[in-house]
């Protein structure tokens, strides 16, 4: 149970950090909620060129990328993920579901999340899901306040999939090299970047889940070229 507890202080900051945006939000008005979405945007965008640029195998992450996005296209992803969303969380609002959407992604995808689970997964600590934890908190924060409290919800699968990462570690600890978390990360780095135009500062509409794929293409191709 204690290799979990990152990830459990890392939803709890989620859920409280929801919870402060969604009894603020009516001391906030429409230009302030904007400025508030857009300077999460550029700070997603920040965080997601920082991965990719310290990426050493570029040409990897592309392909990754690309084949990625077809698979998620075949598959309908996007769709596919709204219609369960909408089957497990009873709600008529399109912004409740986006709120949960892009919140979940935001909150999974970068490498904070993946080197803390490993950090966690093989008993070194929890110190970086505990900084997470912080930024996540006030990134909830202002979603949630903008968004809607759709965000609250967005804890429960990201507690699930940080768990499943610390799990992973834990079994196949020597598979997560160094190198195979810079380019995980920058496949992430581009998926976060992509949410913060798509989703965060309405630039261009990009199905960014159905670039999820590529995460684990990443890591096949990782395996076997390198």
């Amino acid at each position: 149970m204690e290799i979990f507890l990152g990830a459990l202080v890392n939803s709890l900051a989620i859920i409280i950090g929801s919870l402060i945006g969604y009894l603020s939000k009516k001391k906030m008005n429409d230009r302030l909620n904007n400025l508030l979405l857009s300077t999460v945007g550029i700070v997603v965008i920040g965080l997601g060129i920082k991965d990719v640029i310290q990426s050493n195998e570029i040409i990897l992450v592309l392909v990754s990328l690309v084949l990625g996005a077809l698979i998620g296209e075949l598959l309908k992803l996007d769709l596919l993920v709204e219609k369960l969303t909408k089957r497990f969380v009873k709600s008529d609002s399109p912004s409740f579901h986006e709120g949960i959407i892009t919140s979940t992604l935001i909150f999974c995808i970068g490498a904070m999340t993946i080197l803390g689970a490993v950090q966690s997964g093989t008993g070194r600590g929890h110190s970086i899901l505990y900084t997470k934890s912080i930024i996540d908190a006030i990134t909830a924060s202002v979603l949630c306040a903008t968004i809607g409290i759709g965000v609250l919800f967005s804890s429960i699968p990201t507690l699930i999939y940080t768990s499943i990462f610390v799990i992973i570690a834990s079994t196949l600890e020597n598979v997560f090299t160094d190198e195979l978390l810079v380019e995980f990360s920058a496949v992430g780095g581009v998926i976060l970047i992509a949410i913060a135009l798509s989703s965060l500062l309405k630039i261009k509409d990009i199905k960014v889940i159905n670039l999820i794929p590529s995460l684990i293409i990443i890591v096949l191709l990782f395996l076997l070229f390198k």
